[in-house]
């Protein structure tokens, strides 16, 4: 879907998303996603595209979904995201970073050309609301270091309590010898 910076008037455009259409297909082509994860190219909600001088704002609000893969047990498993969409637009190439500080440029949006997506700025705020370590539940266990199963699962039959990796074996046994006096004394 694209909308051309010609099109929207001073009094503004307004889109509504009814989930069936495609939205993010295009811009999902440009990105690649890590293993497991997936992002469903149709949303909801709505967008409105305002224009300042030279500067085009995106307000909306947007209802997203994606399948992320648990970080402490490899499930997959849906995230639906509600996300406020405010950005900035601007048209022509992004400026390059000459370490000046122009403010107004850090979170602005570019576009070279008469048209762009607004799939692209959805997907940006979309990946920006996900977690760096997705969880499926708060209580998931994650697996056993022993078996691979599920923690507490009827595939994990590994003793419960207190396992210690065997590299850490030589640093336990130092911590439960009784300490003899203070250590590094010269005695001078």
């Amino acid at each position: 879907m694209k909308v051309r910076f010609d099109d929207i008037t001073n009094e503004g455009l307004y889109i509504r998303f009814s989930g069936d259409e495609n939205v993010l297909a295009e811009a999902l082509a440009t990105v690649s996603l890590s293993p497991g994860m997936s992002v469903d190219p149709s949303v909801e909600g709505h967008m409105q595209f305002l224009i300042d001088g030279e500067t085009l704002f995106a307000l909306g609000s947007i209802h997203g979904r994606t399948v992320l893969q648990c970080s402490r047990c490899l499930a997959e498993f849906t995230q639906d995201s509600d996300l406020e969409i405010h950005a900035a637009i601007r048209r022509g190439p992004q400026p390059l970073d000459d370490g000046s500080k122009d403010a107004g440029n850090e979170d602005a949006f570019f576009f070279d050309g008469s048209d762009f997506d607004p799939g692209e700025i959805i997907l940006q705020e979309i990946l920006l609301a996900l977690p760096m370590k997705p969880l499926c539940s708060e209580e998931c266990p994650g697996l056993c270091p022993l078996c691979g199963a599920l923690k507490g699962s009827a595939e994990c039959t590994c003793p419960t309590g207190d396992t210690v990796d065997p590299r850490w074996g030589p640093l336990v046994k130092l911590s439960k010898e009784p300490s003899t006096g203070s250590r590094g004394s010269s005695g001078t």
